[in-house]
């Protein structure tokens, strides 16, 4: 499966938990993604201590079908994350280098 265009993952996305693989236990996270005018913005990321913050927006990009997400403080360095599943209200996408997969539900 891939991503078509930046419509298709546009939007608010709560990322729920994280597995290394499906048959893993998940690690819950509460991170919002927003994905709007090729920028991603993750909103409520905890910390060990205080309130939680957002982090400046990067920009990101559909290439080859992935989703490519610029790594701050490192210009022209991305992540790329492949999409295992999408529907209207829910998305998977995988992290090829760590084999990672991220839960999101819409919001």
């Amino acid at each position: 499966m891939v991503v078509g265009s930046e419509q298709e993952v546009e939007g608010s996305w709560l990322l729920e938990y994280t597995k290394k693989s499906p048959q893993e236990g998940k690690k819950e996270m509460g991170i919002t993604w927003v994905l709007k005018d090729h920028k991603l913005t993750q909103k409520d990321i905890p910390q060990s201590r205080g309130n939680p913050y957002d982090s400046a927006p990067v920009d990101y990009t559909i290439e080859n079908g992935n989703l490519k997400v610029g790594v701050p403080g490192r210009v022209g360095k991305f992540d790329e994350y492949s999409l295992v599943e999408k529907t209207d209200t829910t998305m998977v996408l995988k992290d090829p280098k760590f084999g990672t997969y991220f839960y999101f539900t819409k919001k």
